[in-house]
């Protein structure tokens, strides 16, 4: 992935969060309020934003670990649970790198490029050699980029002020740990019943891989999608709107996946076309996958068929 630069990421995430709580308001239909009622409640917080800008230079000469504690960062484990990262850079030899452990099974060292972000936290650990001295994480936030929405017009982008209102393919994540004991029975129910209350509002379906769009009869509502994700045990959720401005389409998606151990997936990003959708989310899974200290642990497979 290109590296990223700091402010344009920034920006485009603090849009983002502003963005989604001024489209969202107002709208209504018994389908889409179920899941907004779902999602919303835990939604992303904005990704450090204020705390990182803080660490930049100034003349009051701020502390830049007191940044870094703001946003979670972990940076002084050794051992060589952390020394090789998995991309086979070497920690020791100076890579800075903050680790957050999610659960027993997802630790991860994401690149400062990519803006991590966690809880706060007063101190790093006294001790940290093993994984098991990390303290566990009650979120994880980062960003991603990509170029799916090559060739579009920069007049494509709205301008708002002296700026434009979003960076195209920049994907702000959240991911947390999941606890859920319902069993498949139990899930499937609740899928169902939150499909029924999406179809009653439907004047069609749109398909995008493994995900079914609902086309909503009320042209001021965001189309749904539901449908398997990266496991096929996992339900996917995704809503996406469109908007006249722009023929971008903004997309937020919140589902839980059983994948290491279980965790809870929120992401949002503006792209030029909804069959991104897919390929934004297997990316997503690519970094996180790449990132994981513990890259002995397997995926938890799908119980139904077998698959990851």
């Amino acid at each position: 992935m290109p590296e990223l630069k700091v402010n344009r990421i920034l920006n485009a995430i603090e849009e983002l969060f502003a963005r989604v709580t001024r489209t969202t308001r107002g709208k209504v239909g018994l389908g889409i309020a179920v899941l907004i009622a779902i999602g919303i409640t835990a939604y992303l917080r904005p990704i450090g934003v204020a705390d990182l800008r803080s660490a930049a230079p100034s003349t009051s000469r701020p502390d830049p670990r007191e940044a870094e504690l703001k946003n979670g960062w972990i940076t002084n484990c050794t051992g060589p649970a952390f020394n090789q990262l998995p991309n086979g850079e070497d920690r020791s030899q100076g890579s800075k790198r903050p680790v957050f452990k999610v659960n027993d099974q997802l630790v991860l060292a994401v690149p400062v490029a990519n803006l991590p972000s966690a809880s706060s936290i007063d101190s790093e650990p006294a001790h940290c050699k093993t994984v098991s001295d990390l303290p566990p994480a009650q979120y994880v936030t980062f960003a991603i980029s990509g170029d799916w929405s090559a060739g579009y017009k920069p007049q494509d982008i709205p301008t708002v002020g002296k700026g434009k209102q979003f960076t195209p393919d920049v994907v702000a994540v959240r991911i947390q740990p999941e606890f859920d004991n319902s069993t498949p029975e139990e899930k499937d129910r609740r899928h169902q019943m939150i499909m029924g209350a999406v179809q009653q509002d439907s004047t069609g379906t749109l398909q995008l891989g493994r995900l079914t769009c609902f086309l909503s009869k009320w042209t001021s509502m965001d189309t749904m999608c539901l449908g398997a994700g990266i496991s096929e045990s996992d339900f996917m959720r995704v809503r996406y709107g469109r908007y006249a401005a722009t023929p971008f389409v903004l997309v937020i998606a919140d589902y839980p996946s059983i994948r290491y151990g279980g965790i809870h997936v929120f992401w949002r990003a503006w792209t030029l076309d909804p069959s991104n959708i897919p390929i934004i989310d297997e990316a997503i899974w690519k970094s996180i996958d790449e990132w994981n200290l513990l890259q002995n642990v397997t995926p938890a497979r799908d119980r139904r068929s077998g698959k990851y």
